[in-house]
């Protein structure tokens, strides 16, 4: 059985970032209970690690969990994908597609995906 605390659980990816701490703020601030997540974790900021790159790892963010929604916000910057593009791709795109494989075999409703892109001009 569900808890009531539980069924407004929202997972938030890259917690230890600027944006994801704001964004577990303001969801604090509005009364909804935070799993908040990072490749590092931060005991005393409340972000637990969690390597998206494992699939066991994603798996048991929704173990025994009412997860209502999924903010994905974490991502290798452009500069370090562009000297290690392998390791961007694995987080970016194959972590990705794992957190969003295991939202929906959980049934959760909503998934948040942010990101920004960087354009380069390059003259010719």
């Amino acid at each position: 059985m569900v808890r009531t605390s539980d069924q407004k659980l929202v997972i938030v990816t890259g917690a230890g970032g600027h944006i994801g701490r704001e964004v577990c703020r303001l969801l604090k601030t509005n009364e909804c209970d935070v799993l908040a997540i990072d490749v590092d974790g931060d005991v005393a900021a409340g972000v637990v690690a969690c390597d998206l790159r494992s699939p066991a790892e994603v798996l048991r963010l929704f173990e025994d969990r009412g997860v209502r929604a999924v903010i994905h916000l974490s991502a290798i910057l452009p500069s370090a994908f562009e000297r290690e593009p392998f390791s961007g791709a694995d987080v970016n795109l194959t972590a990705c597609f794992e957190l969003l494989l295991q939202t929906v075999k959980a049934g959760v409703k909503r998934f948040v995906f942010a990101s920004s892109m960087s354009v380069r001009s390059e003259e010719r």
